[in-house]
């Protein structure tokens, strides 16, 4: 959901579905975030623990676009899950080197998708990924699709910040004349 979606109309709506799943089954889609995330966690001394969340933005069998997300534990041991998932991605730096996080959205992926239920809510967990190497796949019209939205929103939100930030009159420039300006 965006902001831009809700500022048009005066109504909450709640939606007759769950919105936290889609039907499981093998999807392809998008890496569209990254960034770090802070989780519970009863292992550690401070009890949290530090997650690389990578957002995954995937269309559903109804044509509905939503975004999934996997997020490993933030280390760097050889059988931890994130370095798994950077190998899957195909973008696991050699040691010593450093990747940006920005280098992780955009990637075109296969996910395997299975469901599971906790305290009477029904979830989707990325239960597998995989990078998609073949550039013409990658490159599909849900791809392209996805990148559109995207690039829409973004031009949406700019518009409504330069609303906000704008206290003067807009200035039509066809409306003046060169005369005028030259004259003063």
């Amino acid at each position: 959901m965006k902001i831009t979606e809700l500022t048009s109309t005066d109504l909450l709506e709640r939606p007759t579905k769950d919105e936290r799943s889609v039907d499981e089954g093998i999807y392809e889609g998008i890496t569209s975030s990254v960034g770090y995330t802070e989780r519970e966690s009863k292992y550690s001394e401070d009890g949290t623990r530090v997650v690389l969340n990578i957002g995954i933005g995937i269309t559903d069998k109804s044509e509905k676009k939503t975004t999934l997300y996997i997020a490993p534990n933030y280390s760097w041991s050889s059988k931890g899950n994130m370095v798994k998932l950077l190998e899957k991605l195909d973008v696991l730096p050699e040691p010593g080197q450093s990747l940006k996080l920005s280098e992780l959205v955009g990637i075109p992926v296969q996910v395997i998708v299975k469901n599971v239920e906790k305290d009477g809510v029904r979830y989707s967990n990325i239960v597998s990924i995989e990078r998609i190497k073949d550039r013409s796949i990658a490159r599909s019209r849900e791809l392209d699709d996805y990148l559109v939205d995207k690039q829409g929103d973004l031009e949406k939100e700019i518009d409504s910040m330069m609303l906000e930030d704008s206290n003067e009159e807009a200035i039509d420039l066809n409306s003046i004349d060169i005369d005028d300006l030259l004259d003063d």
